[in-house]
């Protein structure tokens, strides 16, 4: 009887943290929208998000919703149609979802650098736009996707998550958008980038592990390497990382093991020597940043030019550093540490490493 309420306990646990995510998602991104009022963008949401769709789907004179605009929405403007817009693309006998941000200075002339952005589990494409703020700064000069899940996870390898449950091809559905999103847009196809949250960050280096000579660099907040994949990745070529994570992370443990929801993971030490050892860096890590609680450290002598970074966040929590806090779920995912962007920073960082010629 003891072990059946422990085990009852845990799943509670689980359970908990994981809905915590998706819900500080969420009020991450009504509260960016609270602070931009009526600025947005204008493709139709999800069915899931009711919030969303009655934003991006205003009420008509009489109040209501007009329905007919629900059940049969506009064509998906051309891809090189500035803003944001839902996409879909056919993958197998799978219909995929995704939202494209194409920048307002956008130039089919010239080749423009693509960031690949996946939400955590329980999340969406839309949310993790919302949350990490991408798209506001993508009018420096790149392309953002941001895919979305099948069950709101990626089949990341660390063994949770109905897309891993199922045997999803996600890894497949993202070299096919790469192709697709080439096809139809001027990608620099030296300049392709991965970052993600959790499992999305997670799903990120299984892109960079297998997606060989494809992702130039990829960057992960609070979802270190699952053991099942690490083996992948010596054969991937050099490939620069950068990795952020909170060290009061109770959800995904700055010491690896298991995630509350019974995922296998690397500590985030054994992640950062595994991609050293990948590239091939030598001597010992420099200290690169120290703002507040934030510290991180690189390996710059590594082969080929790549860079292997850790930024360390003292007390940080389960959290997108620089997003806007939830203090109703802080008790859940801990804090949301303000001293640095984590989006700023993961651009800086991408904006640094082109895909490097010998691989």
């Amino acid at each position: 009887m003891t072990m059946l309420k422990l085990g009852r306990v845990r799943l509670v646990v689980m359970s908990v943290g994981v809905l915590a995510v998706a819900i500080v998602s969420w009020v991450s991104m009504v509260s960016r929208e609270s602070n931009k009022g009526l600025e947005s963008h204008d493709a139709p949401q999800p069915a899931a998000e009711t919030r969303a769709l009655q934003e991006t789907h205003p009420a008509n004179q009489d109040g209501e919703t007009d329905l007919a605009q629900l059940l049969h929405p506009s064509p998906e403007p051309p891809f090189s149609t500035p803003g944001s817009h839902e996409r879909t693309l056919l993958v197998g006998d799978r219909e995929r979802s995704y939202v494209l941000h194409v920048p307002s200075n956008y130039d089919h002339e010239k080749s423009t650098p693509l960031v690949l952005v996946f939400h955590g589990r329980l999340g969406t494409g839309r949310l993790m736009e919302h949350m990490t703020g991408f798209s506001e700064i993508a009018d420096s000069g790149f392309i953002v996707a941001y895919p979305d899940g099948i069950g709101r996870s990626w089949n990341a390898g660390h063994g949770v998550g109905l897309a891993e449950s199922l045997g999803v091809d996600d890894v497949g559905f993202i070299a096919q958008l790469i192709d697709d999103l080439n096809h139809e847009l001027h990608i620099d196809l030296r300049r392709i980038y991965a970052a993600g949250m959790s499992n999305g960050g997670m799903f990120a280096y299984r892109l960079a592990c297998e997606l060989k000579g494809r992702i130039a660099a990829a960057a992960s907040v609070a979802g270190p390497l699952p053991p099942e994949i690490a083996g992948n990745c010596h054969a991937a070529g050099a490939i620069s990382v950068l990795h952020i994570h909170g060290t009061a992370d109770q959800i995904v443990p700055w010491n690896g093991g298991e995630t509350t929801s019974g995922g296998k993971i690397l500590s985030v030490d054994a992640t950062i020597q595994q991609w050293a050892s990948a590239d091939n860096c030598s001597d010992s890590p420099t200290v690169t940043l120290n703002k507040g609680s934030v510290e991180c450290q690189s390996y710059r002598n590594c082969a080929h030019e790549t860079e292997v970074s850790l930024c360390r966040v003292e007390g940080g929590g389960h959290t997108w550093p620089g997003s806007k806090p939830s203090r109703l779920f802080q008790s859940m995912v801990g804090p949301t540490n303000q001293d640095v962007n984590a989006t700023g920073m993961i651009w800086d960082f991408f904006s640094r490493h082109p895909l490097s010629l010998e691989k």
